[in-house]
């Protein structure tokens, strides 16, 4: 659920970022107290939907932490503020994303505008209304490390779905065989990694240097250079990890500015490179395996020898269970669809609103 990192900027505390779903509300502040109970000193960001029980418990418990919106969640919430009658509903969808995804407040700002230009004062007002640090990437106080979305939640809900119907014990029982089994794969598929990090960030480091090229780059002093990558004059410093565009703040990873100097002055790019990207991280993550647990380990009632019951049920809510997660106010929106009066086609439009035009009665004379 939540994965460790390092504030290379003053090399004090470890970060880390978190993934927490919005499945249990009820339980979400004794989850987030016993949670705070086993982080130890670390500067935290957590990633979440917008549901209320967690935006107080993760203010209640974690003041001082940082906390960030989920983007998939967020861009549920914005859909119903346009207007897909007049065709704007994509091009605010896109300007929407810039503003969510900007590194810097330029890039921000321009994004608020065309959605203020375009006529979208229902959007522009409701991002307007919520806290910036919560969702735009250029005023984020913390460090997402690349993720916007709890992506990892939504997977892990969607990994467990066929066994959610099992009784609490079996259910996890399940969970723990399965997550036995993936961490002995990613052990093996660590072991045959090779090099300082993992392989999709080889190729991001190779990625950057080959499109470093084609880009002016001045070096000012020992640690200090001038990128021109075709439209934005960049300003990045190796020795503070800095960099005009921001991303190397946001990511904890050199950005494509900042590599390409590297390479030109031919400094290790690996040594400004956060240690937790590395490949000894990504095995130590997997190198202590979960045990098997035999049938003489079940608990037993010391008192009575007897195996320990589920506890007895009062009273039973009426109507079948429910095992689909309760997705947050408007982060889904769900249409029934109903047949067409005109048509008689399984839509989502009535006859009045039917875009077919009526059919001629037949005369019977």
């Amino acid at each position: 659920m939540a994965a460790t990192g390092k504030n290379v900027n003053n090399g004090i505390l470890p970060r880390a970022y978190g993934i927490v779903s919005s499945e249990t509300i009820d339980n979400c502040h004794w989850f987030l107290v016993k949670l705070k109970s086993s982080l130890g000193p670390r500067v935290l960001s957590f990633i979440s939907d917008r549901h209320e029980g967690l935006i107080q418990g993760i203010r209640d418990v974690f003041p001082t932490f940082h906390h960030g919106f989920c983007y998939q969640h967020l861009k549920n919430n914005v859909c119903g503020k346009t207007n897909k009658k007049k065709g704007e509903h994509g091009a605010a969808m896109d300007f929407f994303k810039q503003c969510f995804y900007s590194s810097t407040h330029e890039g921000f700002h321009q994004g608020m505008q065309k959605l203020k230009d375009m006529g979208c004062d229902g959007l522009h007002k409701f991002l307007s209304d919520l806290p910036l640090e919560c969702w735009s990437n250029a005023h984020c106080l913390g460090c997402r490390y690349g993720d916007m979305c709890s992506n990892i939640a939504e997977s892990f809900n969607s990994w467990i779905r066929e066994a959610k119907g099992m009784p609490i014990e079996t259910l996890v029982n399940w969970i723990r065989l399965n997550i036995m089994d993936q961490m002995s794969k990613r052990k093996l598929k660590g072991a045959m990694y090779k090099g300082f990090i993992c392989p999709s960030l080889e190729k991001k480091v190779m990625a950057s240097i080959r499109v470093g090229v084609q880009w002016r780059i001045t070096k000012s002093g020992d640690m200090d250079w001038e990128v021109f990558d075709g439209k934005h004059v960049h300003a990045v410093n190796i020795a503070n990890f800095h960099c005009r565009c921001r991303v190397w703040f946001t990511e904890q990873f050199p950005c494509d500015h900042a590599i390409p100097c590297m390479h030109s002055s031919k400094i290790n790019v690996y040594e400004y490179i956060n240690p937790f990207f590395s490949i000894s991280s990504f095995r130590a993550s997997y190198d202590r395996p979960i045990k098997p647990i035999t049938d003489y380990d079940k608990p037993i009632d010391v008192a009575t020898g007897n195996l320990v019951k589920p506890p007895t049920v009062l009273w039973k809510k009426p109507g079948r269970p429910k095992r689909k997660q309760i997705p947050n106010t408007g982060s889904a929106s769900f249409k029934r669809s109903i047949t067409c009066g005109n048509c008689h086609t399984q839509a989502h439009h009535n006859k009045t609103t039917c875009p077919h035009p009526p059919a001629k009665k037949q005369s019977l004379w």
